[in-house]
């Protein structure tokens, strides 16, 4: 179930997420002012036509820095009713990869994406050979995804066709053959891409797990990994000129209520859990409980987690 009283009101994008920019990106907003979901907040000095975007439409309330004045975090007090900025249309079908690639590095899609090896941001040089993405997550206390893309359906298939014109390979969709239930018509039903199913336990959820067993990377190859809600993100870019950073967020462990959040990237921990702990002395993961990040209330959950656990 999805609690509709679960709120957060601050959120905040963190440069420490993205591996492969420098400690101090170049800002272009300063505290108090307003941006709409989708405006620039900074952008990597090595290459800067590589921007990172509002999650939400409110005020800059904070530029908060860690030792050697490295940046922290951007924190934004959202508007309760959000505003996007509106982004060029674009006709997927006349498109080259080239427009694709320049659109989503100047809008934030990029921001989203991983490349391996390594797990950092993407070299927009450098086509991959290969797409991955994972549609079932088999860590402790993780979201069912089929449960998070009900109603972003055509978003993620508009998202899937963008992103298999970016690859010299194929789009692969990681499909779960264990659960009692089927895999979303979403995931089973997609056009255009390679599907796997995956037998067993965890880790049979991770993309790297499936990279290894469908499509291993090889000397000079180069990959792209990114979440099923990051798909649909860039598929609203296209079929709705916005981005929709909204996120279907898994509170669980040791909560009175476990539950869904509807809520954005970045969503401050504290204000999620609030009144919602069930122990002394917890601790607060952004992500799963063996390979998220501990952090306080007073954090934020990190741009590719969409699960809060408390233990």
């Amino acid at each position: 179930t999805i609690d509709s009283k679960v709120k957060a009101n601050t959120f905040a994008v963190q440069p420490p997420n993205y591996n492969g920019i420098k400690p101090i990106p170049k800002l272009v907003v300063q505290v108090g002012d307003s941006v709409k979901a989708g405006d620039e907040l900074f952008y990597d000095k090595q290459n800067p036509d590589l921007k990172f975007v509002a999650p939400v439409s409110g005020e800059v309330i904070a530029l908060n820095r860690k030792e050697k004045r490295a940046i922290k975090e951007v924190v934004i007090l959202a508007d309760k009713k959000q505003e996007f900025r509106t982004l060029p249309s674009i006709d997927l079908e006349e498109s080259s990869r080239e427009d694709l690639m320049a659109f989503m590095m100047e809008y934030g899609a990029f921001g989203m994406i991983r490349q391996r090896p390594y797990n950092v941001v993407v070299d927009h040089t450098v086509i991959p050979s290969n797409i991955f993405i994972s549609t079932f997550d088999s860590a402790p206390l993780a979201p069912n995804l089929n449960f998070v893309i009900k109603g972003k359906e055509a978003a993620f298939a508009q998202g899937l066709k963008v992103l298999s014109k970016l690859t010299s390979g194929q789009v692969h969709l990681g499909l779960d053959g264990k659960s009692e239930n089927s895999p979303s018509p979403a995931f089973v039903e997609a056009e255009g891409v390679e599907k796997t199913y995956f037998y067993g336990a965890h880790p049979a959820g991770n993309v790297g797990i499936q990279i290894h067993h469908t499509a291993p990377i090889n000397a000079n190859d180069t990959v792209w990994t990114l979440d099923v809600q990051a798909v649909a993100t860039i598929g609203s870019m296209v079929a709705d000129s916005k981005f929709d950073a909204s996120r279907l967020v898994a509170i669980g462990g040791a909560v009175d209520n476990p539950t869904y959040a509807n809520t954005y990237i970045g969503a401050n921990i504290g204000e999620l859990l609030k009144d919602n702990v069930s122990i002394e002395k917890p601790r607060y993961i952004s992500g799963d409980v063996l390979s998220g990040e501990q952090k306080q209330t007073e954090e934020f959950l990190n741009i590719f987690d969409d699960q809060i656990s408390v233990v």
